[in-house]
Formats: structure tokens, C-alpha cells, sequence
């Protein structure tokens, strides 16, 4: 979402409808000229790009460190662990995270904005993905606790229907140029 006005001033004549899920099912049976895509990269009758791998890191808010600040990456099981709805494996858990058999979950969000508004607000401390909290990390509102995992194998993808529409093809070029400018940056 941060990225959308720098589109729309490239592309001002584009009509977009922005559908948005953290389900696969979802995204399976919506008629999308493009989509945004998280997993392996092997989905039916779509070409898919990597945008960028995916990477997980934990987060809080300022507020949340300030009241819990001796907090380091070997007391994060017995921290306010905020978790999401396990709709599928293919996302980072804490229990994966930590490489724990299982966790008390006291605080569970059934979307991810849900989570991250969370952890905004000061309840916890969230699995933040590398593209999708870097603006918050960077403007402060939520601060990046430890080092991130990287799993090259999974990652965001742009995928386009064969053969894609005129618009979705430049939609896609202006992606795939903004997300190298991103990863050139780091």
C-alpha cells in the first residue's frame, strides 16, 4: 500500500480494484488480471516472478519495548507472543520461529493488518515479513527485535495470467523495477 501513489502517478489512467486475502483458497478463485502471491512460486496457470525471498523478523512497538526493556531473542517464549490464525503451514509460526513444539497462545488474529494494528498499539510482539513492515521499521513504529530468518525457497510473487493484459503487463513491469530498486537498496 505504500508503494500505490508512486503507481498511480505513473499509471494515473489505471483502474485498479485491490482484493486483498491471506487465504490461498481465496486467491485461487479471484478473476485477477495480476496478483501478489506468497509460497513457492507454483500455482496453475500462472507465470510467477519472484519479487523478493522471504524474510521474518520479530517486531514491537516502541511503547511495548520501552516497558519490557531487557527483552532479548532467548526470552521471546515468554513475551506477549501475538499470533495468527493458522490458515496454512506455509507461513512462519512462532513455534517455527523458535523451533518449539508448541506455545500458549493467549492473543490470535484472524488477518494479518489485525496483527500488526496489535502490535502497533503496544499488545505484543508480532512475526514481522520483510516488505510488508519496512516502512513501519523505518519510520519507528515498530522496531525490528534481532537479526531475520530467510527462506530462500518461498517468497512474494508477481503472477500474471498467459497471456496478461496490456494493463497488467505495465502494472507488472513498474513491480518488478520497483522491487529490484528495493532490494538494490538493502
Amino acid at each position: 500500500m505504500p508503494r500505490l501513489p508512486a503507481l498511480r502517478r505513473v499509471l494515473p489512467d489505471l483502474v485498479l480494484h485491490l482484493v486483498t486475502s491471506d487465504r490461498e483458497e481465496e486467491l485461487a478463485l479471484a478473476d485477477a488480471d495480476l496478483s501478489i502471491r506468497f509460497g513457492t512460486g507454483a500455482w496453475p496457470g500462472q507465470r510467477a516472478m519472484k519479487l523478493f525471498d522471504e524474510e521474518a523478523f520479530p517486531v514491537c512497538s516502541p511503547d511495548w519495548l520501552a516497558r519490557h526493556p531487557r527483552l532479548g531473542q532467548g526470552d521471546l517464549p515468554a513475551a506477549s507472543l501475538l499470533h495468527m490464525e493458522e490458515s496454512s503451514s506455509r507461513w512462519f509460526t512462532w513455534e517455527s520461529w523458535l523451533a518449539l513444539p508448541a506455545l500458549p497462545r493467549r492473543l490470535i488474529y484472524p488477518t494479518y493488518p489485525l496483527l500488526l494494528q496489535a502490535a502497533l498499539a503496544g499488545e505484543g510482539v508480532a512475526l514481522g515479513w520483510r516488505g510488508l513492515v519496512d516502512e513501519l521499521v523505518a519510520e519507528g513504529r515498530l522496531i525490528q527485535l534481532g537479526p531475520g530468518i530467510i527462506r530462500a525457497d518461498r517468497g512474494y510473487f508477481l503472477c500474471l495470467p498467459e497471456p496478461p493484459s496490456a494493463p497488467a503487463r505495465a502494472v507488472a513491469d513498474w513491480l518488478l523495477a520497483a522491487a529490484q530498486t528495493k532490494m538494490a537498496a538493502r
